[in-house]
């Protein structure tokens, strides 16, 4: 095919450039050949030329269609017959999208065009809290758990349908596509607003081998977290491996709490030892200093945290040393920890805040004022 594009191309524009210079065009030229003695002007031999080319392209290309014969034939028939199945299609489509057809007829105007399962399908996008069987194909499963648990957008099919048909629904789409890693998200999203703390634990536990969840540990221990505080029996189980999946503050402080209730105070004390050098949380530094303020050997936890601190200590460290130290009324220690409090950047305005509430135990109001002036401006 390039060739004869090719030749017809330079032939042509030969013959452009002998249109050009009509005194080279007229010009005679012999051809001899095996006898045969044939003279003629050179545009008119060009012009035959151009002439036999075109119509050896258009014999064989009627060649090769007799050569094909009926079965491309057949082949132009069907093509033309999807194009036109294609266009009833697109035409029911766009009466259904314009309210003028009714899904489920379905869509009488491509009667044969229109796969059943295409019908379902849409009728489970568009009014998805509608159940019609309960033998549905899996891409209308697929499709209904997807829409139904879509983020809100503005539309009302997340207020219109009820949390436990949307619940259900995500349900069969996670059940039908276990390795989907989109059905569990929504699935896992839709469990814990409805606080149903024990399924999110069971979903996490059953997803398949190679499905990722995001931040699997952390929602596992949440879940653990308000099971514990639902649930007495089990409680320091629970918060035990959920201390073990995620750093958290509250889990921390929870886990101690359980420990305290069950009068294993070194335990619950160690915890928290443990929470605050590395979370460095002042909430867990404050539940610490709640316990401890009802021992009555106050210097225990001081001795027990400076010993942890004698090479390096993080803000909220170094502010419970100075609040056990202020219990033990150790004052040396309260100066000095306080000194080194104000040193760290993270920490200066827990010193003064510190410092000011000292002023005003002593009424020492002037004082008090410049350190929460200090706290204010560094804070």
């Amino acid at each position: 095919m390039m060739r004869f594009w090719f030749a017809l191309v330079l032939l042509v524009a030969i013959a452009i450039g002998l249109a050009l210079f009509p005194s080279v065009a007229s010009q005679m030229m012999t051809i001899e050949a095996m006898g045969w003695h044939l003279e003629m002007k050179q545009g008119l031999f060009l012009a035959l030329l151009l002439l036999l080319l075109v119509v050896a392209r258009l014999l064989l290309a009627i060649v090769r269609l007799l050569l094909r014969g009926p079965a491309s034939l057949a082949a132009a028939w069907r093509n033309s017959g999807r194009r036109r199945q294609e266009l009833r299609v697109q035409h029911a489509l766009t009466d259904w999208a314009n309210g003028e057809a009714v899904i489920g007829n379905p869509f009488a105007e491509a009667a044969g065009a229109i796969p059943d399962w295409l019908g379902e399908a849409l009728a489970a996008w568009v009014h998805p809290g509608q159940k019609e069987r309960d033998d549905e194909a899996p891409l209308v499963v697929a499709l209904r758990g997807r829409r139904l648990s879509d983020p809100p957008s503005g539309e009302r099919t997340e207020t219109e349908v009820p949390l436990a048909v949307r619940r259900e629904a995500v349900a069969l789409w996670s059940a039908t596509f276990p390795r989907s890693r989109l059905a569990r998200e929504r699935l896992l999203r839709l469990l814990e607003e409805e606080g149903d703390w024990q399924a999110v634990v069971e979903t996490i536990d059953q997803t398949p081998r190679g499905v990722t969840i995001d931040a699997a540990d952390a929602r596992k221990a949440k879940a653990l977290l308000q099971l514990a505080k639902r649930e007495p029996k089990g409680r320091l189980e629970r918060l035990r491996q959920a201390a073990k999946l995620a750093e958290d503050e509250e889990v921390i402080i929870a886990l101690a709490a359980a420990y305290r209730d069950g009068d294993d105070l070194k335990s619950a004390r160690t915890v928290l030892l443990d929470g605050v050098e590395r979370l460095g949380s002042l909430p867990v530094a404050r539940a610490l200093l709640k316990q401890e303020a009802a021992l009555d050997n106050p210097l225990l936890p001081l001795q027990m945290l400076e010993k942890r601190c004698r090479k390096q200590a993080n803000a909220a460290q170094r502010w419970l040393l100075v609040k056990l130290s202020q219990q033990a009324e150790a004052g040396e220690r309260v100066h000095h920890h306080l000194r080194l409090l104000k040193q760290m950047p993270e920490g200066n305005a827990l010193a003064w805040e510190i410092e000011a509430a000292m002023h005003m135990e002593n009424r020492e109001w002037e004082s008090a004022a410049r350190c929460y002036q200090q706290m204010v401006t560094r804070g």
